[in-house]
């Protein structure tokens, strides 16, 4: 047996600590003040309670002889250095998500020691299907970085007919250059995250084999898009917004099938 209810509950504590029991300004404290901040402690007490209190339930039910102190002690207080390093760094999103990492890494290890499961390690990873894994990861990051820049060069011949039509327009309708950036750096910054972001969620029910979910994903970024196509002042520019979308759910289309045949061969 696993134990796998005591790892879960002690993830669920770490997120109730971390999200729900840490203000923003407790955040912005430990950032500023690093270690003379009074809220790097409260934090890593909250962590160290609630990392007892599941713990204690654990040998209350389970009968299993864990050793409560230095298990609690230990969440505590790496939860107190982990911080304290972050508190150093920029805030940046890598930062945000190797912390993450270091604290669920912690748990898990301390959950293999207490519950002696490192001997089922290989037992675990023996029954993996890693062709399986690695074929999804694959797919999952081509449809991020890679997709986006072969879509832009896809587009990139549209692009100077766009800016010539949309330089016209503005000189008839005597629209200054600031709107014109305006519009251009909009499509280009959050057009290329709605289109990840789509094409992870059109990957993931392909591969859910959920195809007419796909419809519904489409028509909402339609509703959306609709504003923006609306005020859009050529044709030209509803006509760019198309064929990136089309373009984007086509290869999405072609990878997320592929892989789907990659896994029943695998």
């Amino acid at each position: 047996m696993f134990e796998l209810p005591f790892l879960i509950f002690l993830l669920i504590a770490h997120i109730i600590g971390d999200f729900y029991l840490q203000p923003r300004h407790w955040v912005d404290d430990k950032r500023e003040r690093g270690v003379r901040s009074l809220y790097l402690v409260h934090h890593a007490i909250i962590h160290l309670g609630l990392t007892f209190t599941v713990t204690a339930g654990w040998l209350l039910f389970s009968g299993a002889s864990l050793m409560l102190i230095w298990f609690t002690l230990t969440v505590g207080v790496s939860h107190y250095f982990i911080d304290l390093a972050k508190s150093h760094l920029p805030e940046r999103n890598r930062y945000f998500l190797i912390d993450q990492f270091l604290h669920v890494l912690i748990l898990v290890l301390l959950w293999l020691a207490v519950t002696e499961q490192f001997q089922n390690i290989s037992y675990i990873f023996g029954y993996i299907d890693w062709f399986s894994i690695s074929v999804v990861v694959l797919s999952f990051l081509f449809v991020m970085k890679p997709a986006s820049i072969f879509i832009a060069m896809l587009l990139k011949p549209l692009i100077a007919d766009l800016n010539r039509v949309s330089e016209q327009v503005n000189g008839a309708c005597n629209v200054d250059d600031k709107s014109a950036r305006d519009w251009n750096e909009g499509l280009v910054n959050a057009g290329k995250m709605i289109g990840i972001y789509e094409r992870l969620i059109v990957l993931t029910l392909i591969l859910l084999q959920q195809y007419a979910a796909i419809g519904f994903v489409v028509a909402a970024k339609s509703v959306f898009r609709f504003g923006d196509l609306r005020k859009a002042k050529t044709r030209a520019q509803t006509e760019y917004v198309i064929v990136g979308t089309f373009a984007s759910l086509a290869l999405v289309l072609v990878i997320g099938l592929m892989t789907l045949y990659a896994l029943e061969l695998g």
